[in-house]
């Protein structure tokens, strides 16, 4: 007989527990609500109290570790260990030996550049803040001409010198020409006599050295300009006291005279031979004219002698590379000189370079081709410029043909039996 259910107890369905077997199905039992922090507390029973057998003590769930292979991939801790806090350095690893010379190579190199760079252009600004300035380049009437052309004066003013004598006001003692081409050849350094016999711009024909007592720096700019059709770049000015300051401060210059020269007129008592002459006896040996034979075309001989030692001192490395001289040096050199209100830091760098190179072995150092130096005309005793090989000179400067001109230049010390 069938048995009944049991009416008390319900369904067997609802009261029963489900069994193993192959009639039966696995039901999972219902999931549990998890009480909230405050019921959990309400709980626990108070510290007084002992603590249920086999109750488990609540502990806040711990942040997982990252996976082992994601770590590794990382580089940051090794396999099984956890990260190292952020701000740390351990389980970083340390540039190698190799890599940390390499780094200080290039930072001392970079430190090398930037000293490389900076000394010299300290240098140039001290030379630069130290000029004198003038309003010697106007409108040209010339056009402008290849390559960098300097006009290089010196005045013969006594202003600030015990130098006596009747020449009141200024004139220029030397004119040269200092050419740096644009094409790599050589630069090129000629003297022009003071004497020489040209037409002046807005007066009449008369000595070039009349000029800048007329018409000062810009008057004497115009007429070198109409005489040989160069377009002149910047101008270059110092005095008496300017040069003998210059020599002074690159040390002295040596000069080897091949005669004993005694000038009352110039202040100048020298025996023959090589000598290092200080700034008063470099200013004496570059004025005195009345004990050469060759007269003014000898003075101009002389001051190129000058100015080529006065460059190769001043840009030696053992004076340059040392900044207890280089500055004074700097210093003293910019204010000697008087120069263009346009000149700039890069024209003198220029200027500085082109004197060094016309007064080396591969310059070209020479005076303008002489005719005759003794004709008299209502301005004195005057020199006048042989036509054709000036200007074959003028034509071969405005060409920026340097290396013609060495071949004038060759041919003139030839002739002197130079």
């Amino acid at each position: 007989m069938p048995s009944q259910p049991d009416r008390r107890r319900g369904p067997a369905a609802e009261t029963e527990e489900p069994r193993w077997g192959p009639s039966t199905t696995y039901r999972a039992r219902p999931r549990l609500r998890r009480p909230d922090a405050g019921e959990r507390r309400q709980q626990l029973p108070p510290p007084s109290s002992p603590r249920p057998a086999g109750a488990v003590r609540d502990r806040a769930p711990e942040p997982p570790l990252p996976p082992v292979a994601e770590a590794d991939r990382a580089g940051r801790h090794p396999v099984g260990r956890a990260a190292a806090p952020t701000g740390t350095t351990y389980g970083r690893r340390r540039p190698s030996s190799r890599v940390r010379r390499r780094r200080a190579g290039v930072l001392l190199a970079v430190l090398v550049a930037a000293a490389l760079v900076a000394y010299p252009v300290a240098l140039g600004l001290t030379a630069l803040g130290a000029l004198q300035r003038v309003d010697a380049l106007g409108a040209s009437a010339v056009e402008d001409t290849p390559g960098d052309t300097y006009l290089l004066v010196g005045s013969d003013s006594r202003e600030g010198t015990t130098i006596g004598g009747d020449a009141p006001g200024a004139r220029t003692d030397s004119i040269l020409l200092l050419h740096v081409p644009d094409g790599g050849g050589p630069s090129v350094l000629v003297s022009i006599p003071r004497d020489s016999y040209v037409e002046v711009p807005g007066y009449y024909e008369t000595k070039i050295n009349a000029a800048f007592s007329l018409g000062g720096a810009p008057l004497l700019v115009d007429t070198v300009e109409l005489a040989t059709g160069l377009h002149v770049d910047d101008y270059v000015e110092t005095g008496f006291t300017g040069f003998a300051d210059i020599v002074d401060a690159v040390g002295g210059v040596e000069m080897c005279p091949e005669t004993a020269i005694e000038d009352p007129k110039a202040r100048l008592d020298i025996a023959a031979g090589c000598q290092v002459m200080d700034g008063d006896t470099a200013l004496g040996y570059a004025r005195t004219r009345y004990e050469d034979p060759r007269g003014d075309l000898g003075r101009g001989d002389r001051q190129r002698q000058l100015m080529a030692a006065i460059a190769a001192e001043g840009t030696s490395p053992g004076l340059l590379l040392n900044p207890f001289r280089a500055f004074p040096t700097a210093a003293a050199g910019g204010s000697a000189l008087t120069v263009d209100e346009s000149t700039g830091l890069g024209d003198l760098v220029t200027f500085a370079r082109g004197m060094r190179a016309a007064s080396s072995a591969d310059g070209v150092s020479m005076t303008v081709p002489v005719a005759a130096t003794d004709r008299v005309t209502n301005s004195g005793q005057v020199v006048d410029w042989d036509e054709e090989q000036a200007d074959a000179l003028w034509s071969a400067l405005r060409a920026d043909d340097t290396e013609a001109v060495r071949a004038i230049a060759d041919a003139q010390a030839a002739a002197l039996g130079g």
